[in-house]
């Protein structure tokens, strides 16, 4: 599946470059509600992601990721012993993960990995469905990589559960996601690109306080703000309806 008409470069990097991105242009449907606010969920599932990561490749190593937000999963590889990187189209979470986290992070996307086979592990968190050209994102990724090198992915599943039963109203149908993938697509494309899929399928929920998800519900499906009593220690886990690849360089 695929948004029509794809919008044009500029207009998207209007998106990510701007710097409320990753805190308050959800209002709008852009973005993201409060992404620094929302460390205490996404620093322990990236940590589970760099867990299921050592099976494929372990550190020490040379680790880029593509889309880096505000630099939680950077900060989980650099913990884990990976020579970390990462590239981030917004120049504000870029400041904010060097200030705060002390992470490797530059200004750029996917166009900017010049480094040929560079790097033991390429990963992307819920990015490759923001890309205009999926092949020629997958076909920079493969010459960033050493031979044998694993790419690690994740992104919406248009055959999840979530995405049958809510139809319209999934969550990750947004404005600045352009394309979407099944588990049969996503496979396909990987193997037609030059890698070998070495697991594929569902992803981890996220473990998300109980007022964080009413407030969710309430933004999304109720079209309205409320503020619920904290609740930190009671968390439920969220499933987005997302899937996750690991797939190595053959």
């Amino acid at each position: 599946m695929r948004r029509d008409p794809i919008p044009t470069t500029d207009a998207l990097l209007a998106i990510y470059r701007a710097d409320d991105y990753f805190q308050l242009r959800g209002d709008a449907g852009i973005g993201y509600r409060d992404y620094v606010a929302d460390a205490p969920v996404y620093r322990p599932y990236f940590r589970r992601k760099l867990a299921i990561l050592r099976r494929y490749a372990a550190p020490p190593g040379a680790l880029l990721e593509v889309g880096a937000g505000a630099g939680f999963a950077l900060e989980a590889a650099r913990d884990a012993g990976w020579d970390a990187h990462g590239l981030e189209l917004s120049a504000a979470a870029v400041r904010w993960a060097r200030q705060e986290l002390g992470v490797d992070i530059a200004v750029g996307g996917l166009d900017d990995v010049e480094d040929e086979k560079r790097w033991d592990v390429v990963v992307a968190f819920q990015t490759i469905e923001h890309l205009p050209d999926v092949r020629d994102g997958l076909r920079r990724v493969w010459r960033a990589l050493r031979p044998g090198g694993v790419t690690l992915l994740t992104t919406p599943d248009h055959a999840s559960l979530n995405r049958r039963l809510l139809r319209g109203l999934w969550p990750s149908y947004r404005p600045e996601h352009l394309v979407y993938f099944d588990a049969r697509s996503l496979r396909r494309l990987l193997e037609e690109e030059g890698f070998r899929v070495e697991l594929i399928g569902p992803d981890d929920p996220l473990l998300v306080p109980l007022h964080r998800v009413v407030e969710r519900v309430a933004h999304y499906y109720l079209r309205r703000r409320v503020e619920p009593p904290a609740m930190p220690w009671f968390r439920l886990p969220v499933p987005l309806g997302d899937m996750q690849a690991i797939a190595r360089k053959i």
